[in-house]
């Protein structure tokens, strides 16, 4: 009789299974654990997936990802006062202060699978990121793409502050101490501060992007990853789903044999024609890109007392997984202030007339600039057609290349007209706006007559400065293979990028086999190293 406990936890498994998502689960089985939904989609998030013996996994695509937790802390904080003092010039009037900090932080949980032996088997794909795999004995992988990744931990700092600050100045106290402190700005114009306002601004925000690596340890079985676009998985391969249906076997079909049913046959089928329908031209329907690639980033690999075999029949990329922090800063300071201004208005109109003929001085210049550059285009131009007609005429030792490096230099003088335009028109509008003011200042002169030209009135002043800053910062963290022997078997291309590769064993081997082998910056250390 079945013993009742390990049937019950064998549906158990099955049913999650099944489900495309595997999430914050602890699966104990105490000899084996099977999960075949050949199907469906295999999809853990965050699972621990433990066995004393045996854990295989077969299904259609396997998909195991880390889950994550997570944190926000913030503090806010608003102060404002008044004084009464301020009033009199004593201390501020008003200040008002607002400051805010806060903290999110992202950490991964990796997906955790154990056992004796680990064997994984997908017809598509296998995606894992952030996953610790440790088995005792051996672990293998077979898909048409096997792609294991590390998973980032983020960490966010931010910050803003601002400070408001409102002083009345105490005019009658100051000028009685200081009456020279009636300061003269201009010509005809004395002005006194009567209050003044700052403001202060800062933020901050820091992101640091740390990476926690997926680890796969084996012993002395070993580890051996296989990616292969042909794959099939044989023991589900009389299942009737989606992948295998009976439409699509020749064999037991004859609407897929093209001598038998010339529906299928391009020759007798305008539609299956790429000549005759353009929805089958390569340009309309490019192709998937090609399968069978082992792609490991931020990956450790260890395999004690055993050896790391990676067979792709396409590209096997090993790289470095990287850490960056990004820091944003931005401030601002202003000030304003309000001025009690006597001026008399006929002085005003000296600086006026001034403006008027630097506005008139820089327009002409402007207009000087454009012809020099006019006379200057079409010298060059002529020149060009020189060079151009002594090519065409066999004389001397003009090249073509000559002809193109004059064209070049042709070509960017004229691009430079809109720009002695822009300056022209610019300079012309200056000189109206100039000529405006000095009107304006006529007129206000002749309507200050009665008063021999003098003005009283309050005007505002404000100075502003803001600064921004920009920083990122960026670390390779290293993937590692270690086993007694390693060897990469690649039918087109091997890339190894910021990585280290150790091979253990007395008379040890890191054997790459591969089309093409690009290596940089990496570490790779055998008693007998054979890198091709």
């Amino acid at each position: 009789m079945p013993n009742p406990f390990v049937i019950s936890i064998l549906i158990l498994i099955t049913t999650l299974a099944t489900t495309p998502t595997i999430a914050n689960t602890n699966l104990n089985t105490p000899n084996k654990t099977t999960t075949a939904p050949n199907s469906t989609t295999t999809k853990a998030l965050a699972p621990n997936l433990n066995t004393t013996n045996q854990l295989n996994t077969q299904a259609k695509a396997i998909d195991i990802q880390a889950g994550y937790n997570g944190s926000l802390n913030e503090s806010y904080n608003k102060t404002s006062s008044f004084s009464l003092a301020g009033l009199v010039g004593i201390g501020s009037l008003y200040t008002s202060t607002e400051d805010l900090e806060g903290r999110i932080k992202k950490t991964a949980v990796n997906s955790t699978l154990s056992g004796n032996n680990i064997t994984l088997n997908a017809n598509n794909n296998i995606n894992a990121a952030g996953v610790d795999i440790q088995a005792d004995n051996s672990i293998s992988g077979t898909a048409k793409d096997i792609n294991i990744q590390n998973v980032n931990n983020t960490d966010t700092h931010y910050s803003k502050h601002k400070k408001v600050k409102v002083s009345l100045a105490d005019v009658l106290g100051t000028i009685a101490k200081n009456p020279l402190l009636l300061k003269k700005e201009s010509d005809g114009k004395v002005s006194l501060t009567l209050a003044t306002a700052t403001i202060d601004k800062a933020a901050e925000r820091s992101t640091k992007t740390t990476v926690q690596l997926s680890n796969i340890d084996a012993g002395a079985g070993g580890i051996s990853l296989t990616a292969n676009d042909k794959h099939s998985n044989d023991k589900h391969s009389n299942d009737k789903h989606a992948d295998n249906n009976l439409t699509n076997q020749s064999d037991n079909n004859p609407a897929n044999q093209p001598s038998n049913n010339p529906t299928n046959q391009a020759s007798n089928n305008p539609a299956n024609q790429s000549d005759s329908n353009p929805t089958n031209q390569p340009d309309n329907n490019p192709p998937n890109p090609p399968q069978g690639n082992i792609n490991l980033t931020g990956v450790n690999l260890t395999a004690t007392d055993g050896d790391i075999n990676l067979t792709a029949n396409n590209n096997t990329n090993i790289k470095a997984a990287l850490e960056t922090t990004n820091t944003k800063s931005s401030e601002s300071h202003s000030k304003a202030e309000i001025k009690f201004v006597v001026k008399n208005e006929y002085a005003q109109i000296i600086p006026a007339i001034k403006a008027v003929k630097t506005a008139k001085q820089n327009l002409s210049k402007a207009k000087d600039a454009y012809s020099a550059y006019q006379q200057d285009l079409a010298q060059q131009q002529a020149q060009l057609q020189d060079l151009q007609a002594k090519l065409e005429a066999d004389i001397g030792f003009i090249e073509q290349i000559d002809i193109d490096e004059m064209s070049e230099l042709v070509g960017d003088l004229q691009a430079d007209k809109k720009y002695y335009q822009t300056n022209i028109a610019l300079a012309a509008s200056s000189l109206a706006a100039k000529t405006t003011a000095l009107a304006a200042q006529l007129a206000t002169a002749a309507a200050s007559s009665g008063t021999y030209g003098f003005n009283a009135g309050i005007e505002f002043d404000i100075d502003a400065l803001e600064r921004q800053l920009q920083a990122q910062q960026t670390q390779s963290i290293a993937s590692n293979l270690i086993a007694n022997n390693i060897n990469i078997n690649t039918n087109k291309t091997t890339t190894i990028v910021g990585s280290n590769l150790q091979a253990n064993a007395n008379n040890a081997d890191n054997a790459v086999n591969s089309d093409n082998a690009n290596n940089a910056n990496n570490a790779v250390n055998t008693n007998n190293a054979n890198n091709a």
